[in-house]
Parts: C-alpha cells; structure tokens; sequence
C-alpha cells in the first residue's frame, strides 16, 4: 500500500455543502499498485468521489474506507491513557493522605481537650507541675501545627493535579476517547501502470458541515446604494482549507424534487370531552408559561470606513439563475465553529433617498433610501448600513429579486425639522337642534437643512367614525393632499433648500347631545 500525500487546493462551498479538490503527484513503477488517499473529511458523500489525473495509468478500483482514531492517534491516546492513569494515582494518594492527617487532627483536638482537663484537676490538687503542663500543651500543638500545615500543602497538589486531569481528560475528548470512532475517511485506489510514469493525481468529492450566508455591507449616498456582497464561510469538515482556491456558489448541494399537493380533506367538527392534562402536560405548560429570559443588549461597536480598493470575484451566472463568485487569490479557512468573512463583489445600485413625517405620533421625521436591485438576485441576509461612510445600524434583507425595489437605511433625519401646532379648538354646545360640535385647526411645518430638495411624505390623522350619529369633517387645507383613507391624510412634498414648507388644515366633529363620543376627542 502506497500513500500518497495531497493538497487541497479548490474548494466551492454551495449553501449547505461543499465540492473538494485535492491535488497530489507520485512516480509509479510499472505493475499493479493499491494508492491510499488519507484525511478526508467524516462529512464526505460515499457516491460523490471522482478522480481525475495526468499519466499512462488505467483505474481498476476506487473505494472510500473509514480510518479509526487507533490508526491515527494510536500513540498520542495510549500516552494520554497513561498519564490519566498516573494522575489519578496521585489523586487517590493524596486524598487518603488528607484522610489521615485529618483523623490525626481530630484525635489530637479530642486529646487536647481531655488532657487540658485531666491536667487542670491534678494541678489544682498540685499533682502536676505547671512546666509539665505547658511542655505537653506545647507538644500538641506544635503537632498539630505541623498537621494542618501538611494538610494544606496537600490540598493545593490535589487541585494542581486535578487540574492536569481536567486537561489531559479535554485532550482525550478533542481526539475521541474510543478508539472505533471514525474521524477521518480514506480513497483506496487500484492502478495497472503499463510502464513507469509520473501520475499527477486529483480527486473531488462532496462534503458536509460546510456552508455559507451572505452578508452585506451597505454604504447609502444621495443617489447610489454601494452594496458590498460578504459571504460567510463556515468549514466545520475536520479539514482546513489552506491557500485554496475558493469559490462560492448559491446552488444547493441537496436534491431538489417536484412535489405535488396532496389533497386537503375536511370535514364538520365533533367536540370531544376534554381530557385532564397529564403530568408531563403540566409541567409542560408550566415551562411554556415562564417568562423569558431578557437578553443581554449588545453593545454597537461604531466602524470605521477606511477607503480603499478591493479586488471582487469573478462572477459566473449558470442555468437557472445559480451564481458562482470565484474569489481572486487564494484563501485559508481553518476547520472551526466561527465562520470567515470572504469579501465577493460590491455592486452599485440606483437609489433615491426620501423623508417621511407621521405628524399624528411622532415630533421627528426619518429617511431612507429606496434601492432599485440590479440584474442579480439578492439572497437573505444581515446587512450594516452605512449613510455617506457613517453607521447607521444594522438590517436584514429579505429575498429580493432583480430590479425589484426596497428601503433600507431607515433612520432619523437631523437635516430637518418638523413641526405641529395647534392653532385653534372650539367647542360649541348643544343648541336647538340638539348636536354638539367641536372643531380644530392645525399647521404643520417642514424646514428643509439639507442643503438640497428633498422629497417628502407628510402624514397626518383627524378622526374617522364609524357611527351614524357621530360626523366628522375635513375643512379645507392650505396644500392640497394626495390621499386621504379613513382619516388618514397624505401629502407629498418637495421642499427646496433652506426653505420650509407649511400646511394648514382643520377639521369638525359634529355629535347628538345623548351621544357619548369614546375615545374622548382632545
């Protein structure tokens, strides 16, 4: 059996998978050889294995084996076993010592006491000499000092030496306690070689625990939204991926079928008697019940944009929209739980940037920006947000489909400023005709410190009523509204630099006398 050594040197990770190349070369003398392939991923697809290569050899077999941990770590387990072993013979030496030096000093405290008092009764009946006494208080005491002492000492080796086995235990586990337990697949191959010959060898296969979520990084100007594409690769294969060629793909490495719908019966319901809960249902209930945990906030960190130019991925569109980035260079990604960022492409898309004033609930105004997506489609994501290089917050992104619009980058605006006042409220009492009235006027103002004209939508409410005894009446408004839906008034606005915009408007409620109008009007 000849081992060849390889290299991983492509890799393109799919939404939920990944396809490895691995390259190697070996000479070959003429006759049959069996070439073993070691180190693949766990995670490898049995049936996914292709082997490709340069050199006059013909294939006769190819199969994928698993490799045990005893044929890997053999020598690093047995060493670990060992000093476990050796450890928690220390372990137990000491904690039989501690059990003796702490029988010894009870027995001494227990014998002091009695002494001391057996001691007491002689020298008061001047049995006993009082330099005697103090030689044998002295005695003990020195003794159990000594103990005590000892003790101590003890116990600070038995916590170094539990702390060993603590780590020497966490070792064992990094690299499987049993030996049966399969961590690493290896290819076997069978080759007939006519004459010697130089084979340069490549071998694909599939994996699993690899994948990757888009991410962006959005930088929003006054009429363009600079969209960074981040994938973030996450390589949990026990394989590190070491200067490789990367590439990443919005395919999915699963089957896709056609699924048709099954049929929907329905039917009238009957009523059952209900059933006392169980035990386990209760308890159950209990648990649904309990509050929430309340998550820790985190704390924004506030980037820095730095400028700089970076070099994006080749970008390759494929039957069915899939679209494959190939990143320039080459990359590292280590086998481990955090994902890496790999910076794909950034994409300049069409916005325009708009404000917006729900006068009725708020005394700010906010903008955003309504983004025109391009030719490709945008999967879902976590996106920060940038506004003319400052950060604004973070967002998520749905599926957005090319050409499609969306907002992003909602904030509040400290470029304007807004305004309502009420100027007017008159309440006439019921008359002859029995109807009570009250009306209202209002002004809304918009001072525009952008610096540029701004589009704006101004929203405001009056009341709307759903009662026939209850009317309620627009008067008329200083700008004309665009839309107005169950009292909910629209205005669209353009407002030039360093100007202001005002709207007056008011409005009447009219009512019966035995009428009483809920919720009560301001």
């Amino acid at each position: 059996m000849i081992e060849l050594k390889t290299k991983t040197s492509e890799v393109t990770v799919f939404r939920d998978g990944a396809r490895v190349t691995r390259t190697g070369e070996i000479e070959l003398e003429r006759g049959r050889h069996d070439i073993v392939i070691r180190g693949l991923s766990r995670t490898v697809s049995y049936d996914s294995v292709r082997v490709n290569g340069l050199g006059n050899v013909t294939l006769l077999n190819l199969t994928l084996e698993p490799e045990s941990a005893a044929a890997t770590d053999r020598d690093r387990i047995q060493e670990l076993k060992e000093q476990l072993r050796g450890l928690e013979r220390d372990r137990g030496q000491l904690n039989d010592e501690i059990k003796r030096h702490k029988l010894r000093e009870s027995q001494l405290v227990r014998l002091a006491q009695s002494t001391s008092f057996a001691l007491g009764k002689r020298f008061a009946h001047s049995d006993a000499e009082p330099e005697t006494i103090g030689a044998i208080a002295d005695g003990m005491r020195r003794e159990l000092t000594a103990l005590r002492k000892r003790i101590r000492e003890c116990e600070v080796e038995l916590r170094r030496v539990e702390d060993k086995i603590k780590a020497v235990e966490e070792s064992l586990e990094q690299i499987s306690f049993e030996d049966d337990v399969v961590r690493r697949m290896a290819v076997l191959l069978r080759l007939e070689v006519p004459k010697k010959c130089k084979l340069d060898l490549g071998i694909t296969y599939q994996v699993g625990r690899a994948w990757w979520t888009p991410r962006y990084d959005v930088n929003l100007t006054v009429d363009a939204a600079h969209v960074k594409h981040i994938a973030m690769v996450t390589n949990q294969t026990d394989e590190d991926w070491t200067d490789v060629i990367l590439s990443v793909s919005t395919a999915s490495a699963r089957p896709v079928e056609i699924v048709e719908p099954k049929p929907f019966y329905i039917t009238r319901f009957v009523p059952r008697p209900p059933a006392a809960p169980s035990p386990m249902a209760k308890k159950m209930m209990r648990a649904l019940a309990a509050p929430a945990p309340e998550e820790a906030e985190k704390a924004e960190e506030q980037p820095e944009a730095e400028p700089m130019d970076e070099l994006g991925a080749e970008v390759k569109e494929e039957f069915g929209g899939i679209v494959t980035y190939r990143v320039p260079g080459t990359v590292t990604i280590q086998s481990e739980e955090t994902p890496k960022p790999v910076t794909l492409i950034e994409r300049r898309l069409d916005s325009k940037r708009y404000y917006f004033w729900n006068a009725a609930e708020s005394e700010f105004a906010v903008v955003a920006e309504k983004v025109t997506n391009g030719d490709s489609t945008l999967l879902p994501g976590a996106a920060k947000v940038f506004a003319d290089g400052e950060y604004v917050g973070e967002s998520e992104l749905e599926l957005i489909a090319p050409h499609e619009e969306f907002d992003i980058g909602t904030r509040t605006a400290h470029d304007i400023r807004v305004e309502k006042k009420l100027l007017s409220q008159e309440t006439e009492k019921a008359g002859l005709r029995g109807k009570r009235r009250r009306s209202y006027s209002y002004e809304l103002i918009v001072k525009n410190f952008a610096g540029t004209e701004i589009d704006m939508e101004v929203m405001d409410r009056i009341p709307h009523s759903s009662s026939e005894k209850i009317r309620v009446t627009l008067g008329d408004t200083s700008v004309k509204y665009d839309k107005m839906e169950l009292g909910v008034i629209t205005w669209h606005l353009k407002v030039p630099p360093d100007q202001e915009q005002r709207i007056k408007y008011g409005f009447e409620v009219e009512w019966e006398r035995d009428v009483t109008v809920v919720p009560p009007l301001p």
